[in-house]
């Protein structure tokens, strides 16, 4: 409970909890979300106001905690500020507390508080827009206007979004939790950007700016190296970095921080006096604090052995007063008189006995030595009490003018993950504390605010809520300002409320015509025709523009207030189309047009006598359904006649029905025509109704043609002949149609409507049976349709296909074997012998050459991806299992060509290098062996890991976005057929744009028939691509390549969706597609390596055909050469492959890689000239140096698999290339690797504290040798000399590598944070 005076002394007392007035609290803990308030005036009153004059104290204080007189007896009293005011909260946007505790604690800082309303906006000369938008983006007018609010408003809180769009926030930058002390000087740059050349200019610098001195003192001849430096805050230590334990204090804290370092041993100063090596203090020196001191307490770390940034919850206290005079260097001033000076000559000589364990430099202050406060005389931190003023002048008169008042806190509670700000705040004019948690304002308790100083138990938890950030102001009567009471603001913010009031209120109006809009919806009924006379007297034909016509037409839409007359909606929808009615030539007047209202569907009521018009928009809404709300739908058709009246929409019995005009000799139906009719009329009047729609004579009616299309089937017409003439409409329509609104179809308007030749057409087909007519056939036609989105190859996409067709014509493996030379039979025979040699990838082989990992940075392997290739999600590639489970079936959940992953873009999927149909056509393999190897190798593989680009003519291939396929034609692609002729009318264009088309197509058309069709257009085999399904409807995806059956139909392949077209030849029944990695023995991500292409394989594929493929697709895509004895295909372990071994045997079949026979494969350059075409295994090995803590890089020893013992031969060729001997040659147990995964990287510290078991006889021990190379696969082998003496390393020395490796294996996924900014081009004004 919380004790208030007030002026008359009567004791007053806080409600208990729940029973708080003002806000309404909702259950939470404080955290955001947790607590909402009523962002609204509350008329609860206050407590009695203080007397708040200047140069009289206010009465207002708040006893201990502690205190018998802490009983409270007025439950109505509510936190109110020196006018008497209820404080007002500040809404949480998102993740803005940390925004919310600064602003109030500035806003609770007198001198601010009077700056920002002494500070005057001027508005330039503009547009009143322009000015507004100007007064937006001005950081200094929106925090004046908030503070304002704050003080004046009567809401129960404010929102800070006027505040943050200012500082040029996007909405989702508001869920970025930052550190409140960063925010803190952004804020104070942008301020000080904006105040430049007012007389503001340096007030955050009177205010806010210390200063200090960044020394190094030579201790032999005293000469000093000194940089004077500025700081806006102090950041204070909680815990010395390697130490146990925490500063137990601020003051200690501070102490530390100007404590200076001794420099000693190897870390002698250079001394330009003496002209050599000394030891030196260096340190920090403050000349002068603030006169508004900020401190940052530090606690959030990182920690080098979890990798995991931490928050350090150790308690620290701070006073109430701190005296800061010892802690300020002036000049002359005796030696003992500086705080790190005392300290210095008090230290003992077993100074290094008392410091803790794990100190980083013995020779700095220790935690733990607690400064006594001198303003209680006592070391009993007092915090949250009422100042004792005359303790407080006899500070200053003893020891100086640096004595401060505490009078904000600012606190985090949680983690270093996220957490929430809110701040303890004292009224300086009150002398009172008060916790501002974003809505809420309460009373503060001494209790409470001691809690912040953190470390305090709580059950089996320890509290994580604790100060952050704290701010004193120095206690000068002279200079310490009192807050501008309301009714003593200056002119210009009295003239600014008045104009936020005047806003405020527009807006509000604004808000209420906005509630009052409705959505109005307006289509067009006209009956179009096929053709138009133009001027001149010629006429324009209009069919091929049908859909195009539609879509310029297509629905006029407006938000207007319902209180406007209809009339307005009106005149605004039939300039809309009349504007699209002229650019077609088509007779459009206002005398012939009217308004009619559409509800659910129905036509309710028309609209075209001025008394009509003149008419409310609220005057359609139905009076028994109430009036709709704000935004409500309304609908309209603006119906346009050519016939000499318009039909009637008040009837009694009314059916709307939906016509259409077929045009014979065009093949194609018009737009749909509304028309209300009678139930009861007879056909004959009916069928007379809709004649005169296209002004028909009852000759045109009598002779003309209508069909109804029957609701029971999809494709099934009746035609309404003379026998219906007597029969009622209304119940030819229920027997054949039922309840949906019925469709006819009518042949006539041969006089108004269409050309001589089709009218000539019509009256043809008119003596055919129905079932055998163009009609019948039109109709069919047209309820047959579907629309197809399709996506063609570009014609620079057909072009690059076509010049890398060499790509896919070579010899197979056999017949490359059959006509080696003699010396190259090595690659089929067995090997006899063992050449034992090493390669380190661009390195030397010598042993010496193995310079020492230093891991920093691996070297490039080319992530960039080239169009001939596609890139791979590489999310779980550990798995290595290929392109997911759907790769190894025919299911259409995704294509076997396709990567799972959502990464993969359109240009990717573009790139794809695929073999075609004639893939594995014979060439003279002599090209592939004649030829020297020199002069090719580098620059093949600097293309490959991206470091080189291949030739201009190359380029092309890998830079577009094409895919490679030979193409029968180098012609350009024909331009889109749009006849109706297309395929028997089959297929008829839509729309199209560039390679984009829309498509009505026959959904009973085969897939084979829309394969020719597409063929045509391209001009090449329709065995030369596939069909691509896309599940968006922009083709947006990656998609996946669909297996239709050649006799499938249209409509059950890819009715209504979007396909692309792929130059590639179709798989086959048996085919799965296979990635090809380029395998980089230097890069420990295998993230990093590069994809290099796509090919399609089968379990019986031959391995070294797809060997010898890869090198014609290298050739192609890269522009270089390479032949099979400079590359190597691996696969690695943990793959889940059947083999084991590293290298794959080309006579094998990939059937021998068991289930994951289409798993990736690995591309191995070999870049030592020495090691091409050489036999034997390869194993890769890294050596291990003791004597340096040093691990060499990856380097691979050829070893004979056809050796009695496979171990023995491998010992000895490692023991060959290393020079260690064979008795003391160490290498790591096979045992380690049980789980473990490329790259297979060992601890330096684990091999050094042999925590790594290495033996020195696995020739001997190793149980099954003949299985050696099958276990050790594509693992990396350690091995060390076991007499090289180790190393013994200091601490500093283990904490160096220990932080090294374990940033080697951090998570390097972690989700980046947005940097907190504040844009400064939103604070200039000119």
């Amino acid at each position: 409970m919380v004790r208030v005076e007030d002026s008359n002394g009567a004791d007053t007392d806080t409600n208990p909890e729940g029973e708080s007035s003002g806000y309404v609290r909702l259950a939470g803990n404080g955290l955001p979300g947790g607590e909402q308030q009523q962002a609204s005036s509350s008329g609860v009153a206050a407590a009695p106001s203080v007397d708040s004059s200047p140069g009289r104290s206010v009465p207002l204080a708040i006893a201990s905690s502690s205190s018998p007189a802490n009983v409270a007896n007025n439950q109505y009293a509510i936190p109110v500020d020196e006018n008497g005011h209820r404080y007002v909260g500040l809404v949480n946007q998102a993740m803005t507390c940390y925004l919310n505790s600064l602003v109030q604690s500035l806003y609770m800082t007198p001198e601010f508080r009077n700056a920002m309303y002494d500070w005057e906006y001027v508005q330039q000369p503009a547009h009143i827009k322009e000015q507004r938008k100007k007064a937006e983006q001005s950081i200094p007018c929106q925090l004046q206007k908030l503070f304002l609010l704050l003080q004046t408003s009567e809401n129960d809180s404010l929102e800070t979004k006027d505040l943050t769009q200012s500082f040029g926030w996007t909405s989702n930058e508001a869920y970025d939790q930052h550190d409140v002390q960063e925010l803190c000087r952004l804020m104070f740059d942008a301020l000080e950007h904006k105040w430049k050349g007012t007389e503001h200019e340096k007030l955050i610098q009177d205010l806010y700016r210390g200063t200090m001195e960044d020394f190094v003192a030579c201790l032999k001849c005293g000469r000093e190296s000194v940089k004077t430096d500025y700081f806006l805050d102090l950041p204070l230590a909680v815990k010395p970095f390697g130490a146990i334990h925490a500063y137990k204090s601020v003051e200690e804290a501070l102490t530390a921080f100007v404590q200076p370092e001794l420099l000693d041993g190897s870390n002698q100063y250079m001394c330009e006096n003496c002209k050599s090596k000394q030891d030196a203090h260096k340190g920090l020196r403050i000349t002068q604090f603030p006169y508004l001191l900020t401190i940052q307490l530090k606690r959030f770390d990182f920690d080098y052995n979890t990798m995991h940034r931490i928050k350090l919850n150790d308690k620290m206290t701070f006073p109430d007063v701190l005296d800061l005079n010892d802690y300020v260097n002036k000049e002359k001033r005796s030696t003992t008189s500086s705080a790190w000076q005392q300290i210095g000559k008090n230290k003992s000589e077993n100074e290094e006995d008392d410091m803790e364990l794990g100190s980083p430099n013995p020779k700095r202050c220790t935690p733990g030595v607690q400064s006594p406060n001198r303003y209680q005389g006592s070391e009993n931190v007092c915090v949250g009490q009422p100042i004792d003023h005359a303790a407080v002048d006899d500070i200053v008169k003893t020891s100086g003018d640096n004595v401060y008042e505490l009078f904000s806190v600012m606190v985090h509670s949680g983690n270093a993950a996220g957490g929430h700000y809110f701040a303890y705040i004292k009224n300086l004019d009150q002398d009172r504390w008060y916790v501002f948690n974003d809505t809420r304002v309460d009373f503060a308790t001494p209790l409470e605010i001691e809690k912040s100083f953190g470390g305090h138990p709580s059950g089996w938890n320890q509290s994580n809520t604790n100060a952050y950030m704290l701010m004193y102001r120095r206690i000068d009567p002279k200079r310490n300002a009192r807050f501008i009471l309301s009714n003593q603001l200056p002119q210009h913010i009295k003239d600014s409320q008045e104009k936020w009031k005047r806003l405020e209120r527009e807006a509000e109006d604004e808000r209420l015509r906005k509630l009052s809009l409705i959505q109005v919806y307006v289509t067009i009924n006209y009956p179009f025709p096929s053709v138009v006379t133009l001027p001149d007297k010629k006429q324009l034909d209009l069919t091929p523009q049908k859909y195009q016509i539609a879509e310029d037409f297509g629905e006029y839409k407006t938000e207007i207030s319902r209180e406007m007359p209809i009339k307005n909606v009106f005149n605004h929808a039939f300039e809309f189309f009349n504007e699209r009615a002229r650019a077609y030539n088509l007779p459009f007047t206002k005398n012939s047009a009217r308004l009619i209202y559409v509800e659910h569907g129905s036509l309710m009521m028309d609209f075209k006598s001025k008394a009509d018009m003149d008419k409310k928009l609220r005057s359609v809404f139905n009076v028994n359904h109430g009036e709709p709300g704000s935004m409500y739908g309304v609908h309209f058709i603006l119906d346009v006649r050519i016939a000499s009246s318009f039909f009637p929409v008040d009837i009694k019995n009314k059916i709307t029905i939906k016509v259409q005009r077929v045009d014979i000799g065009k093949k194609t139906t018009a737009n749909e025509l509304i028309v209300v009719v009678d139930a009861n009329e007879k056909m004959i009047k009916v069928k007379s109704w809709i004649g005169g729609q296209f002004r028909d004579d009852i000759h045109g009616v009598l002779n003309a043609r209508v069909v109804l299309e029957v609701a029971s089937s999809r494709c099934e017409f009746m035609m309404i002949d003379v026998s219906h003439n007597a029969t009622e409409f209304g119940s030819l329509i229920q027997q054949y149609v039922g309840h949906t609104t019925p469709t006819l179809y009518y042949d006539g308007g041969l006089n108004t409507m269409v050309t001589k030749e089709s009218q000539e057409a019509t009256l043809a087909d008119r003596k055919l049976p129905f079932d055998k007519s163009v009609m019948y056939h039109i109709l069919d036609r047209k309820c047959f349709s579907t629309m197809v989105k399709v996506r063609l190859p570009s014609q620079e996409e057909i072009e690059k296909a076509a010049s890398t067709k060499n790509a896919y014509q070579g010899p197979t493996w056999a017949e490359t074997i059959a006509i080696m030379k003699e010396e190259d039979r090595l690659w089929n025979e067995p090997r006899a012998a063992v050449e034992v040699m090493s390669t380190v990838s661009r390195t030397d082989t010598t042993d010496h050459a193995l310079v020492a990992d230093t891991d920093d940075e691996p070297i490039p392997s080319g992530r960039g991806s080239t169009a001939s290739m596609r890139s791979v999600s590489m999310d779980d590639i550990d798995a290595d299992i290929g392109i997911s489970g759907s790769l190894c079936n025919n299911t259409p959940q995704m294509s076997p060509c396709v990567s799972e992953g959502d990464d993969a873009d359109e240009s990717q999927l573009d790139g794809k290098s695929q073999l075609m149909s004639d893939y594995m056509q014979k060439t003279s393999p002599d090209f592939y062996y004649n030829r020297d190897p020199q002069n090719h190798l580098n620059k093949n593989l600097k293309i490959a890991l991206g470091d080189e680009t291949p030739s201009e003519s190359l380029s092309a291939v890998s830079s577009g976005q094409s895919t490679l396929v030979p193409s029968t034609s180098n012609q350009a692609l024909s331009s889109m057929t749009r006849s109706d002729e297309a395929v028997d009318g089959k297929i008829v264009t839509v729309f199209s744009h560039e390679n984009f088309h829309k498509l009505d197509v026959d959904s009973r058309m085969r897939v084979l028939e829309f394969k020719k069709w597409v063929a045509e257009q391209l001009e090449m085999d329709k065995d030369q691509f596939v069909i691509v399904k896309h599940a968006s409807d922009d083709g947006s995806d990656s998609g996946y390549e669909a297996n239709f059956m050649d006799d499938e139909t249209v409509s059950g392949a890819f009715q209504s969706c979007f396909i692309s077209i792929k130059l590639r030849a179709p798989l086959k029944s048996d085919e799965k597609m296979m990635q090809i990695i380029l395998f980089d023995i230097l890069e420990n991500l295998r993230e990093n390596w590069k994809p290099l292409f796509e090919l399609p394989v089968s379990q019986s594929t031959v391995i070294g055909d797809v060997l010898l493929q890869c090198l014609r697709m290298y050739k192609e895509v890269y522009g270089e050469e390479l032949t099979p004895k400079m590359v190597r295909l691996r696969e690695l372990g943990g793959s889940g492959v059947g083999t084991g071994r590293a290298v794959l045997n080309p006579n094998d079949t990939l059937e021998k890689r068991s289930y994951n026979w289409c798993s990736h494969l690995y591309l191995q350059i070999i870049t030592d000239e020495a090691m091409i075409g050489k036999p034997g295994e390869p194993i890769m090995v890294r050596r291990f140096r003791p004597s340096t803590v040093e691990v060499n890089p990856t380097h691979e020893v050829l070893v004979d698999a056809n050796a009695e013992n496979p171990v023995v031969s491998f010992v000895e060729a490692l023991s060959k290339i290393s020079g260690i001997p064979v008795e003391r040659l160490a290498i790591t147990d096979l045992k380690e690797f049980n789980w473990q995964k490329w790259p297979y990287l060992k601890s330096r510290l684990d091999m050094l504290e042999n925590k790594v078991n290495f033996t020195k006889d696995l020739q001997v021990t190793y149980p099954l040798p003949r299985e050696f190379l099958d276990k050790v696969g594509s693992r990396v082998l350690y091995y060390k000399d076991s007499d090289e003496e180790a190393k013994v390393l200091s601490e500093d020395e283990r904490k160096q590598i220990k932080i090294k490796e374990n940033g080697q294996s951090a998570n390097a996924n972690r989700r980046k944070e947005r940097p907190l900014r504040i844009q400064m081009s939103s604070v200039c004004e000119a």
